[in-house]
């Protein structure tokens, strides 16, 4: 007879902790190891197991297979002794200062997993401060994974980078590669020409070959360019008429390219209650979509498209949940069916290769929420507050570490149990916006959570009491705008009100072309998009598929085409 039997975790551990105590003790200790100043005995078999790399520099022909020390260069002596311990112990911790290091010196040992575990960090750390950095050394050791992630992060982020002037710091290959992917996501494709312009205007020492091949000249306007021009040409004229130039041969080769995705942009709708395509009965939306917007301000044509997005679908089918992204992932938490409250989390991966694996469950909320608030705060963490389980309405706020996939349940609490309000964070406050609340009423009030003290405040009061309101943010200029919601009697609202955070004041803004509550709604440079949501919250009140924009800097509205899913209580993001 035969039976198969495999170590269990806890022999493991022991076998660990032993290694672990005979590193510390010294214990049959036959090599040493010196990295600049120290010196770290350990054991030729233990180091020759753990890599190709110390196998291969103590058991083949190499002249350090003989020797009891052999020195280390080009690596610190603390990072070198983390790897060790690793190696003895199986355990290491990553920290923001030690991780760059890590898998540089990992990667030279050959500890593979290491390595993964690194580049995991890096990926779901993403920002604007580091992105580049982290792209340079994936470059540079060819973690792959690694590199298309820093890449899908300066598609989606290039906005950003252009505003905090870090587009200059961009190697001049990554540059290209960035501006000629048709996904790259830009206010507008004059953003992508001043970009050049400026990488291009603190990189002189470089060539200017094909940095003008991919601007598609026919979505800017010759008024823009020029005045883009002469802003340059007021620092450096040579420059110009040299930059004038090659953009003259450029335009002479214009085809007829269309607008970038990016610039079209994709918007994700996640979950709500409504007809899906093709169908006339209500019912939960278990799809998800993908809305594209396409723009033209030269004709001033702009309109919609959605599609299904085919695959695995969401394991809870639910509405008025949240949503917020962290990093390339995005996480769909609690909301309701109509019969539960969920305290669950879904993340949809939208760059999965795999159409049957874009879904994936991490850890639940510690409480149960619907029509709360959610944001997220620096690649990593999310914060959900306040929100109802059934009639019982909270106050209460936790926050999720996306490092460690925990949940905790801080000690502060909102000023008082709310939910159906509108939520934003900025500069590290989280706004809290209108909603109901414990007598079921609309509230004008705002306020205001710090995360830094856990303290919160009222702010000044919006013009007119709503709930189930809904809201986005200008970072560039601080504002807050918040759209419709309900008001005391149930019925739908069209007014508008913007938020400046400067003056901290609310100002009323034109009404909505039509009324609506818990619309879905994003914000594309100067549009924001709203489509969606329902007419009352009666039982006989109708649910929307209308879609119209609001145009930021000429503070108006336009109707577009609608949509041919009718949804409201859904969640919308882009990215």
């Amino acid at each position: 007879m035969r039976m198969p039997y495999t170590t269990s975790a806890s022999q493991v551990n022991l076998f660990y902790q032993n290694l672990y105590e005979y590193l510390n003790s010294g214990t049959y200790c036959d090599l040493t190891f010196i990295v600049g100043c120290k010196q770290f005995p350990c054991h030729r078999i233990i180091l020759a197991s753990s890599s190709p790399y110390f196998q291969a520099l103590l058991t083949h022909t190499f002249k350090e297979n003989k020797l009891d020390s052999i020195e280390l260069r080009d690596i610190d002596s603390d990072i070198f002794s983390l790897l060790l311990n690793y190696i003895y112990s199986g355990k290491i911790e990553l920290d923001d200062n030690n991780v760059e290091d890590i898998l540089v010196a990992s990667d030279m040992f050959q500890l593979n997993e290491i390595v993964q575990f690194c580049c995991h960090y890096l990926s779901i750390g993403l920002n604007e401060k580091n992105v580049i950095d982290v792209w340079r050394i994936a470059n540079e050791l060819q973690c792959l994974e690694l590199k298309n992630d820093a890449e899908h992060y300066l598609l989606t982020h290039f906005r950003s980078l252009f505003q905090l002037n870090m587009i200059k710091l961009l190697p001049k290959d990554l540059l290209l590669k960035i501006i000629s992917n048709d996904d790259l996501v830009v206010d507008n494709e004059q953003q992508v020409l001043e970009s050049i312009l400026v990488w291009y205007m603190n990189n002189l020492e470089q060539s200017s070959d094909h940095l003008f091949d991919n601007v598609r000249f026919q979505y800017i306007s010759k008024e823009h360019q020029n005045l883009i021009l002469q802003q340059i040409g007021n620092t450096s004229p040579s420059t110009v008429d040299r930059i004038e130039q090659t953009i003259s041969q450029r335009e002479c080769t214009l085809d007829s390219t269309p607008a970038r995705r990016g610039v079209r942009q994709t918007c994700y709708l996640f979950g709500g209650y409504g007809t899906p395509i093709d169908d006339h009965d209500s019912q939960l939306l278990t799809s998800s979509y993908r809305c594209h917007l396409n723009l033209n301000e030269c004709s001033s044509l702009y309109s919609i498209e959605i599609e299904q997005i085919y695959g695995d679908e969401m394991r809870y089918p639910r509405m008025h949940h949240q949503i917020a992204a962290l990093g390339s992932l995005i996480y769909i938490v609690g909301g309701e069916d109509g019969d539960n409250i969920f305290n669950s989390v879904e993340i949809f991966d939208p760059l999965s290769k795999i159409n049957n694996k874009r879904w994936t469950q991490t850890s639940s909320m510690i409480t149960p929420r619907c029509n709360f608030g959610l944001v997220a705060i620096d690649s990593t963490t999310l914060y959900a507050l306040g929100g109802h389980i059934g009639a019982d309405i909270t106050s209460t706020i936790e926050k999720f570490d996306c490092k460690t996939s925990t949940w905790t349940l801080l000690p502060y609490k909102l000023k008082s149990p709310c939910y159906g309000f509108a939520c934003v964070q900025l500069n590290g406050l989280i706004l809290c916006i209108g909603g109901s609340c414990l007598f079921n009423l609309p509230v004008k009030t705002t306020e205001i959570y710090n995360i830094k003290t856990g303290q919160s405040y009222l702010c000044t009061d919006m013009f007119e009491a709503r709930t189930f309101c809904s809201t986005c943010l200008d970072e560039e200029t601080e504002k807050v705008y918040v759209f419709g919601g309900a008001d005391a009697n149930g019925n739908a609202l069209r007014s508008v009100e913007v938020y400046n955070a400067n003056y901290c004041r609310w100002y009323p803004l034109p009404p909505m072309i039509f009324a609506r509550i818990s619309p879905c709604i994003y914000r594309f440079g100067l549009y924001i998009i709203i489509f969606g949501g329902r007419t009352s919250l009666g039982t006989h009140s109708e649910i929307l598929n209308t879609v119209e924009i609001f145009h930021i800097q000429k503070n108006k509205w336009i109707r577009m085409n609608d949509i041919p899913i009718h949804v409201y209580g859904a969640a919308a993001i882009l990215r």
